[in-house]
This record gives C-alpha cells, structure tokens and sequence, in this order.
C-alpha cells in the first residue's frame, strides 16, 4: 500500500480536475445508487409480502426493522414499532428477558441462536420457531441482530399428542402388572380408577367407576403421609415432573396396606394441567420386608454399640486394679484388686462365650448333649448363679418345686444357661426389694416352669421382637446391667432344640416366662450334676481431689477412688443420680466424675442439675463412659462436661485434668 499521507503528486493533479473525468464519475455514482434503490425495493416488496416474520435488532434489542407478518401478529403500525423494545411492545417480561439474554449471546459469540416460545398475539397463543443471527460489519464485528420467525403450532401439537399416546401406552403396559389404573379430572376433580385399586381406597366399584373427587379416595391414605402425597402431587402438576411416591393405605378393617404410584399430569394448549393418569401397585410384602430389614440393621448397629460399651466396662476396673498392684496399697486392697481382675475377666469371658453361641446359631452349629438330666438341679444351678445379683439388689426370690425330682432329656449346661438369663433379665428388670417366683406344673408329657417378677414389664410395641437379634427393651443410656441383647435369641433356639417352647406375657407391671419342656419317661440314669460359675456383681461409684464419683459399676469407682486417694485427693463414691445429688450437700467437690449409663438419671441429667448450683460454679465435670462417638462427646458438651474420657480411663489422661484443678484451687484458695 502507498503512503499518501504527502498528498499526491503534482503531475496528477491536471487529470484528476478534468471536467471529462468528473461526470464520468457522477454517472457511475447515479448508476450505483439507483441500482442499490432497485433492490432495496426488491427486498422490501419480498420481505414484506413474507409469510414469516422478519426483523432486525439494534445492539441494544431495539426494532430497526420489521415485516408485515410480524405487526399483523402485534395489531399495531410501522411507527409504533421501530425503536421499540420487546418489554415496550408488551412482550411478558419473562419472555423479554430471555429474548435480551439470547440476544446479548448472539453478539457474544456471533454465532446463530434457535429456539421456540409460546406467544399470545392477535391470533391468540401460538408457539413459534425462531432463529437470530448476527450481521457483521467489514471489521467482523456485529453491528445488528436480524431474525426470523415461524408459526410451528400445528406440529407442536401433533407432536405433543405423539408423546401423549406414547405415555399412555407406557402406563397401560405398566398397569398391565398392577392392581390397578386411575385418573384424575382435574379440571372436573373426578378421579376414577378400576375395581381393583378402588378396594384398596375403599371404593364401592360404582364409585371406581363412575368418579368421586379426589378427596375420597385420599382418605384412606394414613393421617401421617397426607400431606406429603399432597405436596408431591401439588408439585408435579407445577413442574410436569414424573410422579412417583409410596405411602400407607388404612383399609376397612384397619390393616395397613403399601402402595407405590406413578403417573404424570397432562396439560392443555394454555398450559393448564387437565388430567393426572397413573398406576398403582401393592407392595406390602415388599415394603414390610424391608422395614423388616431396616429394623434388623438398626438393631445390629445398637448392638455393636453396646458389644463396645459392654467390654470396655469389665476393662475400667481391670486397669485400675493394675494401678493397685503396682502401688504401694495395703495386702487387703490388693487382694480386692485380684478378686476384681478375676470377675471382670469372667464377665469378659461370658461376653465372648455369647457372642460365639450367636455365630453357632447363625450357622446351626449349637450343640446340645443330651442326656436324662433333673430339671430342679438345673434350675437350683441357675439360681445359685443369679444369686449374687439378688441378694445385691434386696430382691426376694422363690422356688416352688415338686416334692418328686422332674427328669427332661437335656443338656445339664445349656438348660442351666436357659434359665440363668431368664432369672437374670427377671432381677435385671425388677427393682429394689421386688419379687421373683419360679413355679413348675407337671402333666402327664410335659413340664412347665413360670418365672415371674414383679418389673417394670415389656411394652406391647416390644413384646413381638424380644426374641430377636440384638433386641433391648430399654434406652442404652438407662441401662444399668450388662447385656448384649442376644440372650433371649439364644434360650429360644436352646429351648427348641430341646423340643421345647417359651412364651411371654407382660402388662404394664411384671412379666412371666413360661418355658414348657417335654417330660422324660422314667429313666434310670446318673445325672452328673454342674454348678455354673459365678456372675458379676451391680456396680457402683466414687469420686477425685475434693472428689465426687458417680458411677454404677462399683468394682470401677471403688479402684478410682483409691488410686485418686493415693493421688491425694479426697473421695467420695456414690452409685447413682439421687445418691450425686444428696451428696453435693454434704460436701462441695472440686472435681466431679460422672459416669453416663447410670439407670434412672443419667450422667447427662446429673450433669445438668449439678452445673444449676451455685456452690458448684467452679467445680469440673468430667464424663466417664463406654460411650465414646462423636455424637456422645456432642452431647457431654451440650450437658456442661468439660471433659469426657472413654472408659477404660487412662491415668495419663486423668491426672493432668487433676493437676490443673488442684492449680485452679490452689489459686482461688491463694486470692482468698
């Protein structure tokens, strides 16, 4: 390219002021613009007489330009439109926004833009195809936005009634393996179904039939789900979304059955739901077994919870035993200190000895050696074991037996083991100072014995799964013996391979189990007779520095106590909630440590009532527990704990909590 920034030379200067030169170019100019006038004309008279749409934008969304088909569809003048945008022409604002945004993509990317959208114009609502496409100047940038528009309503709804009888086929094929059809005329609110699923919303077959609102079905669904059928419901026909939900019909007798339903509203042109068509189908098998299962898992997740919590309980005192045998204790504390390792470990013993049972009769491999045994022995060796825990609690327990011996074909263990749980769960349930009764009643085949207490009973919504796996009747945190919640599973598995049977009746007030055995016929046999080991004791509690301890598992809180004595603090034990708070009267503890599990009040309640004292504002509350999830240490903090440690506890952790509250003290003491 030349640089003519210097002006050109001289010698053209002549030729370009010629007169002949100068109308050359005003005639080539006059040709040229006629020529563009002519096909502006053309374009006009093509673009106007077009049945589509036609226009053209600004780069701020305005009408520079429109064609005849699109002010017929406005109702309105040339003048009215140019310069105009669409939130000027009455465009609703939702479809003006959306046009501005694509718009506004167009110049972003220069590229075209499709789409389609519902319009309400002079011929009424219709649904309209469009296309936008950029217009570029010589440097490629965009400087308008031209655009067209066609009338696509009649293939709209062709389509739609495609995809309408390919849904209701699809339903009909579904329905094909249900217990019913239904639909609802929701403009007419008249549901109709067929006869099958009308029993199931208590429906007379004409009103199935004929159609009722759809109030009167949904008042078999249950009270609980109501509302949120409604609200799915309500939701779909918002949206178009796909319903399918599963809720609980209560049937004339009462019984509940389950049901799942699917179905999707169908619309008209406006837009408006008319109709709600849908299948339903009984799963009440399907749905029980798998609350079943859900069940079962929640029980199998408590239980491991509790298998954790129970075998750290026998490792507390245990470990503070340890810490007695290496100090300098006197000869009787360290003999306790053996005797307490000796129990703890046979609990850790019996523990285990379940645990493989359940895994025996998981697989049934459970073994019993049967043989001519005397049912009174075995009852005699199962009261002798319990005993311990009897006599600790103030209970009274009676024997009324034959004045002849009862001979069963059994195994001397395990019918000693069937009846150690029952008494134990007996005097577990019974409180303080209550009754006990074991009663056998022959006939002529069999022998029954009734173990009676005088409890607090098993609540009926309890009573059916008692003798499933890992099955509790009571909260965790209120449970003050030990247990895993598999003994009853396995006395009614030992019971029936006895060829025997076990049954429960409970009230609001005491319980009696009934174990019924097959008489054996006279026999003259040796019985060997085996006493069963001894079980654990209750528990109870003490306490550290001014120190208080309340904690149900005494042999844990006794060993505490002592090692804190030796520590130097000054002790106090008690066993439960009540006992924590009659004792802050009499003394007014630096350091106090609760166990969770107690029964009755629990640590968290004991914590809560202690922390309301004002003679205890500058006390330390420490929680001691088996418990030790994320949810527990939660919970602690929530309570008031300032500290919660997981038993066994660890004196490495114990002594510098101690440490500083003997600092703490020290001060208070000091400014004093």
């Amino acid at each position: 390219m030349k640089d003519l920034s210097a002006g050109l030379p001289v010698s053209r200067i002549p030729e370009l002021l010629t007169p002949h030169s100068a109308e050359s170019q005003l005639q080539a100019s006059s040709e040229a613009l006629a020529c563009l006038l002519k096909q502006q004309r053309l374009y006009e008279a093509a673009l106007s007489h077009n049945p589509d749409p036609v226009y053209t934008f600004d780069l701020e969304g305005r009408f520079t330009y429109v064609n005849n088909a699109l002010l017929d569809i406005w109702g309105i003048m040339w003048e009215q439109a140019i310069g105009k945008s669409l939130y000027e022409l009455n465009y609703e604002k939702w479809q003006a926004d959306k046009h501005m945004r694509e718009l506004r993509e167009v110049v972003a990317t220069k590229k075209p833009l499709r789409g389609d959208v519902p319009y309400h114009g002079m011929h009424g609502l219709r649904v309209y195809e469009y296309i936008f496409v950029p217009v570029l100047d010589a440097d490629g940038n965009v400087e308008a936005i031209t655009g067209s528009t066609r009338d696509i309503t009649e293939r709209y709804e062709a389509e739609k009634m495609a995809k309408e009888a390919e849904s209701r086929q699809r339903l009909a094929l579904e329905a094909s393996h249900s217990f019913g059809i239904w639909n609802w005329d929701i403009k007419n609110n008249l549901f109709v179904c067929d006869q099958r699923l009308g029993e199931v919303f208590n429906l007379t077959p004409e009103e199935a039939s004929q159609g009722v609102p759809i109030e009167r079905p949904q008042e078999s669904i249950h009270p609980d789900d109501i509302n949120d059928v409604n609200a799915v419901i309500q939701d779909c026909i918002a949206t178009g979304n796909f319903y399918d939900q599963r809720y609980r019909l209560v049937q004339q007798d009462g019984s509940i059955r389950w049901g799942a339903f699917r179905g999707r509203p169908i619309y008209d042109g406006d837009g408006q739901a008319v109709s709600f068509p849908g299948v339903g189908v009984d799963i009440t098998t399907e749905q029980n077994a798998l609350n079943a299962l859900k069940e079962a898992d929640k029980r199998k997740d408590e239980f491991l919870a509790t298998l954790a919590h129970e075998l750290r309980n026998p490792l507390a005192p245990i470990r503070n035993s340890l810490e007695i045998l290496r100090a300098d204790f006197s000869p009787q504390q360290k003999e306790e200190a053996f005797r307490q390792v000796d129990r703890q470990v046979s609990q850790l013993v019996r523990l285990v000895d379940d645990l493989m049972d359940v895994s025996r009769i998981t697989r049934g491999k459970i073994r019993v050696d049967r043989a001519a045994v005397n049912l009174c022995e075995a009852i005699q060796d199962a009261i002798e074991t319990v005993q311990p825990l009897i006599d600790a609690q103030k209970q009274s327990l009676t024997f009324h037996g034959p004045e002849d011996d009862v001979w069963v074909n059994g195994d001397q263990i395990r019918l000693a083991q069937i009846f150690t749980n029952i008494i134990n769960n007996a005097a577990k349930y019974t409180p303080d100072k209550g009754r006990i009764s074991i009663a056998l009643n022959v006939t002529s085949s069999t022998v029954s014995v009734d173990i009676t207490d005088t409890g607090v009973g098993i609540p009926a919504d309890k009573l059916s799964g008692i003798f499933e796996m890992f099955s509790q009747v009571e909260d965790v945190l209120e449970r003050s013996q030990n247990g895993l919640g598999i003994g009853l599973t396995l006395v009614k598995r030992l019971i029936e391979l006895h060829d025997g049977q076990i049954a429960v009746q409970s009230s609001n007030q005491g319980t009696c189990v009934t174990v019924s055995l097959p008489l054996l016929n006279a026999h003259e046999q040796t019985v060997q007779h085996k006493s069963s080991s001894a079980v654990e004791l209750p528990v109870s509690v003490d306490g550290p520095l001014t120190v208080l301890i309340a904690d149900d598992n005494q042999d844990a809180a006794i060993t505490m106590g002592w090692i804190l004595e030796a520590k130097g603090c000054d002790v106090t034990v008690v066993e439960d909630g009540p006992s924590a708070l009659r004792a802050v009267k009499q003394i007014s503890p630096d350091l106090l440590l609760l166990d969770i599990g107690m029964p009755g009040m629990n640590g968290y309640d004991l914590c809560i009532a202690l922390r309301e004292m004002s003679a205890l504002k500058n006390a330390v509350f420490v929680a001691q527990t088996g418990w030790g999830q994320p949810e527990h240490i939660h919970r602690s903090k929530q309570a008031g704990f300032h500290h919660h440690l997981v038993k066994p506890l660890n004196m490495n952790d114990l002594m510098p909590i101690v440490n500083r509250v003997r600092e703490q003290k020290s001060k208070r003491t000091g400014k004093a």
